[in-house]
């Protein structure tokens, strides 16, 4: 068990600093940009939702309302990737007893990672990334915790 989620759970956080790379590396595309990375990021956010309601054996139907509910919400409602990253880890340690819905959900956390740390950097200044990274690493820290919980 823990031969592969620790080093899963530092890795899948490594899609925020590939992220951050990005929006480093090409700043002058990040704000005409910000509209679709924001669109990347619920379209992954669904995907999560998808990935878990099917692994947790919901009927369709409910599926289905469970989609549509979720995809209005985000919608409707910007949030800061800081206050949801965190809840990542709950399916990432769920899931770590089917390898491969683990590997699935680890991708999708680290995808996720991508437009969240491209949006996520304003100022490009050290001190904002490493504000970022630590406002993030909540999704560490949770999945250790609930390791350490089990």
């Amino acid at each position: 068990m823990l031969t592969y989620y620790i080093p899963a759970l530092f890795v899948s956080f490594g899609g925020l600093g590939v992220g951050m790379l990005l929006s480093f590396f090409a700043r002058e595309e990040i704000m005409p940009g910000t509209e679709y990375l924001q669109l990347l990021e619920k379209a992954l956010l669904v995907m999560m939702v998808m990935v878990v309601t099917y692994a947790l054996n919901i009927p369709l139907i409910f599926r289905l309302g469970i989609y549509a509910a979720f995809i209005m919400l985000i919608s409707i409602i910007h949030i800061r990737s800081a206050l949801y990253y965190p809840l990542l880890a709950i399916p990432f340690f769920y899931a770590q007893n089917n390898p491969e819905q683990f590997l699935l959900i680890a991708s999708l956390v680290f995808l996720i990672g991508f437009p969240a740390g491209s949006l996520a950097i304003k100022k490009y200044e050290v001190q904002e990334t490493a504000l970022v990274i630590l406002k993030h690493s909540t999704f560490v820290a949770t999945g250790l915790a609930l390791l350490l919980a089990k």
